[in-house]
């Protein structure tokens, strides 16, 4: 029992040197399944999205934009946008790497226009408060660049100069919290 609770809570199964993207894939399957039958809905979602970055990395793109699509249609269906927004990261960054940079476009700009920038004036009221920031900063700068790419292959330089103000204000956040005292390109 506490070894099924503990794979339930979400021990991360991303893919190391040393792992197997197909037994991995298979495990998470299994816990997708679990939590499904649990009707735990953001955990399923969540875990659809870490196994479709699992067999992106092992080149599976397709297997990959299958979990990515599940994952999107049952966020957005239960209201997890957060989750949906991951999930479309995931769909635009199988789309460029497939050449297909317009709906690459379009899979970013939706997935960033439900990013949202929120000032904290206030310290973290916990430590898990502020890990949370950081993750969300992380995960926005990672998307600013992936969209960057993108409108780069579609020939829409215009639309890159309010993108660099937005990065480098992130960029410049996140030196501060990882206690770099500048930012620079």
């Amino acid at each position: 029992e506490w070894v099924l609770g503990a794979f339930l809570r979400g021990q991360k199964l991303g893919p190391t040197r040393r792992s197997n993207p197909s037994l991995l894939a298979g495990l998470e399957e299994r816990r997708i399944t679990l939590l499904q039958k649990m009707q735990r809905v953001p955990d399923s979602v969540a875990s659809m999205v870490d196994l479709g970055y699992t067999l992106l990395l092992a080149g599976k793109r397709k297997e990959a934009a299958s979990f990515f699509t599940r994952a999107q249609t049952l966020g957005g269906a239960h209201g997890h946008l957060s989750l949906e927004f991951r999930a479309c990261t995931g769909l635009g960054q199988v789309a460029s790497m497939s050449g297909r940079h317009e709906e690459a476009v379009q899979q970013l700009r939706y997935a960033l226009a439900g990013t949202s920038l929120v000032q904290h004036d206030a310290p973290p009221a916990s430590p898990e408060e502020g890990l949370a920031r950081g993750r969300e900063a992380d995960y926005q700068v990672q998307l600013l660049q992936l969209f960057a790419d993108a409108l780069l292959a579609t020939d829409r330089f215009d639309e890159l100069a309010p993108l660099v103000a937005r990065y480098l204000h992130l960029g410049e956040a996140q030196s501060r919290r990882r206690g770099r005292l500048s930012f620079a390109m």
